[in-house]
């Protein structure tokens, strides 16, 4: 499977992380570093069209090594 997402940031760029989940199997979490704007893609070989829905959002990690999302989940077509 082959997935992009359109963003842009509101605050600080630094180190985030991707999360893309499927309907089944764990997610994918993925660093990336944000700018002001962009495109975020990534191929995920192994992972078939019948795994779907697809959804991601932005999440960073906190103190204590927790995800946060700080993002809108957004569904992946």
């Amino acid at each position: 499977m082959h997935f992009s997402v359109d963003y842009s940031l509101r605050g600080k760029s630094g180190q985030y992380f991707w999360v893309i989940e499927r309907a089944m199997d764990p997610q994918l979490v993925i660093p990336v570093q944000l700018k002001a704007k962009g495109t975020l893609v990534k191929l995920t070989p192994g992972w078939r069209p019948e795994q779907a829905p697809f959804r991601c959002f932005i999440a960073i990690r906190n103190s204590s090594g927790q995800m946060i999302q700080v993002s809108q989940t957004v569904p992946l077509t």
